[in-house]
């Protein structure tokens, strides 16, 4: 299932933040270290007390999947890359840790990493869009890690 989330890049070149780690292997090493036991946390709790619901399974089926999704559009920056929804649930999780989100955002892309969740829903010309946008981030998460994007489907 996709998203139609897709995040934007809005800072030129130029003007990116001098904390932005240059080398692919160390931005994915960066990305690796991120302590993400708190968004996890916050997916597992119930509805009822403000989070998801997930299985902790879930949880840790979406995690890598996140991890790589974020490598991906640090890779391809000026790529659509449209994530699952439920990545998109793990990514909303990092934007509520603001401080935490600008920290590593500053790290790994060296500006605010925006999302803007109105893309595929502004017509059908922009549905084709998203549809597009979807296929290239399977294409490059299975160029990736020789795996496609798929549902969590609880026998993991």
């Amino acid at each position: 299932m996709i998203n139609s989330a897709v995040p934007r890049r809005l800072a030129p070149k130029h003007e990116l933040h001098e904390a932005r780690i240059e080398g692919l292997r160390e931005v994915r090493a960066y990305i690796d270290a991120i302590d993400l036991s708190g968004i996890k946390a916050g997916l597992t709790q119930p509805s009822h007390e403000g989070g998801r619901g997930w299985s902790h399974g879930m949880a840790d089926y979406f995690e890598p999947m996140y991890r790589t999704w974020l490598f991906l559009r640090r890779k391809y920056e000026d790529e659509l890359m449209p994530p699952h929804m439920d990545m998109d649930e793990f990514w909303h999780g990092h934007i509520l840790d603001t401080q935490r989100y600008i920290e590593d955002c500053n790290h790994i892309f060296g500006y605010y990493f925006h999302h803007f969740p109105y893309f595929g829903i502004r017509g059908e010309g922009d549905r084709q869009n998203l549809l597009g946008a979807w296929e290239n981030t399977q294409r490059r998460f299975y160029k990736e890690t020789g795996d496609y994007i798929y549902d969590y489907d609880g026998d993991v």
